[in-house]
């Protein structure tokens, strides 16, 4: 009789691996847009001083929201992860940074394909 030997598969979930690299950008795009944000005075037209300060506001909401998320492991931190994400791509390829908006979209796909982001955002 041979016996059988169970293998016990880890979870993967938690807050690690792969997943710090898009939190360490939600970090950063906070920051930079906030630099950005601060330095949009020198641009001529008060409409586009607006309208690009807004923006500004507007990703760096979201990127807060997707962190809290991520950190609270709410459910919602994927949807948010994406959205933010999404924002960010599609901006890229509206200024013609198209490594910017392909990042964005591997990012996308890794939070909707990944194991680990299925496994940690639960709560």
């Amino acid at each position: 009789m041979v016996k059988e030997k169970k293998i016990e598969e880890k979870k993967i979930e938690g807050i690690g691996g792969w997943l710090i690299i898009p939190i360490i950008g939600f970090f950063l795009t906070i920051a930079l847009q906030l630099v950005d944000f601060l330095d949009s005075w020198i641009y001529y037209y008060l409409e586009d001083v607006v309208i690009y300060m807004a923006g500004n506001l507007f990703l760096i909401a979201f990127a807060t929201v997707a962190l809290i998320m991520i950190f609270l492991k709410k459910k919602e931190a994927k949807t948010w992860a994406i959205v933010t994400l999404s924002i960010s791509a599609l901006s890229n390829l509206v200024y013609a940074s198209y490594i910017g908006a392909i990042a964005g979209f591997i990012w996308i796909m890794y939070f909707l394909k990944s194991e680990r982001v299925k496994n940690t955002f639960v709560n």
